[in-house]
């Protein structure tokens, strides 16, 4: 039985999507399919769970290297295993799992915080971190004036800086070049409102100018068991950092932790050589993968929406996701 219009064709734009953040996928996405779920057939949602199959594959196939993309589509997979524990027809239930992704989850308690989600299907609590609060534990440690040096894009570290700024610490940046995507450039053109003093350096200089700055601040799309996804060159700035005793922060909220802790590199940048070298000479091996696995044990501390976590602590994190993929 073949679907009368396609889940895949109407995701299909955002396959081809190199910029927007997961966060954005993830809507983009919940919105199609809701839309979609709301407009299909009833002969069509009577067999829902079989007619869905592969729908997914090509944007997990695309996507699927970002962990939140993997918890989103774990969690739509576990809604379908589990239609028959559901009183509600799964159309109606994958409609409500989707709309708390959309913002429905977002609840908080009587002290105003967010209630945390338990990785059940339907379950209260907001799907998507407050990115923002990562910057909260950090705060008390933070000077006027300081130096902060950050290798690549990060929405993340973005919404960190714009918290500083807006307190008053009038924080100096040095931005890397950010691998051939050039996140060096989105990064300052995300921040330019704030008025900031900033340089824009070349990748290969940042391992000596880290050793200027005050502390890194880094961001990242996924945290495996014993690795966390950077942009290529990242560990060597890391490992000056250390050398020179400069505080390395990653900014991450909880949804970064890939559910079965197996790290992946995006298959796109390997294949769209046109990053590294748009029409190569003939015979040339062009290797445009631009992204990196970074031990975890090198980095001494990540600040989550839960505030400062070590490695240790961060993998008990994800304990209540281990089961969703």
């Amino acid at each position: 039985m073949q679907l009368r219009a396609p889940l895949s064709r109407l995701l299909n734009p955002l396959l081809e999507d190199r910029t927007s953040t997961s966060e954005e996928i993830i809507l983009e996405a919940c919105e199609i399919f809701c839309s979609w779920l709301g407009v299909l057939p009833d002969g069509d949602a009577a067999h829902l769970g079989t007619l869905l199959g592969t729908e997914l594959d090509p944007l997990l196939a695309t996507h699927g290297w970002r962990a939140p993309l993997q918890l989103w589509m774990a969690t739509v997979d576990r809604v379908v295993a589990q239609a028959s524990d559901f009183q509600s027809p799964l159309r109606e239930v994958l409609i409500e799992e989707l709309g708390l992704w959309l913002g429905g989850a977002d609840m908080d308690n009587l002290k105003g915080e967010s209630v945390r989600w338990n990785g059940e299907p339907l379950a209260a609590g907001r799907r998507l971190p407050k990115r923002a609060t990562c910057c909260d534990a950090l705060m008390a440690d933070i000077e006027p004036c300081e130096v902060i040096a950050v290798p690549a894009f990060s929405e993340t570290v973005a919404l960190a800086i714009e918290r500083l700024a807006h307190a008053g610490f009038d924080p100096e940046l040095i931005l890397g070049e950010g691998g051939p995507n050039l996140g060096g450039r989105m990064m300052a053109r995300r921040l330019e409102h704030l008025g900031l003093r900033a340089r824009l350096v070349y990748d290969a200089a940042m391992p000596n100018l880290v050793t200027s700055a005050d502390r890194l601040w880094m961001g990242t799309e996924a945290i495996g068991a014993d690795s966390l996804l950077a942009t290529i060159g990242t560990g060597n700035v890391v490992q000056a950092a250390h050398k020179n005793q400069v505080p390395c922060t990653v900014l991450a909220t909880s949804d970064k932790l890939v559910p079965m802790g197996d790290l992946r590199l995006p298959e796109w940048a390997e294949k769209e050589t046109y990053l590294l070298w748009e029409a190569p000479v003939s015979g040339l091996q062009v290797e445009s993968q631009f992204y990196e696995r970074l031990p975890i044990q090198g980095t001494p501390v990540f600040a989550t929406e839960f505030g400062l976590q070590s490695p240790a602590e961060l993998a008990l994190s994800a304990l209540r996701t281990d089961d969703l993929a």
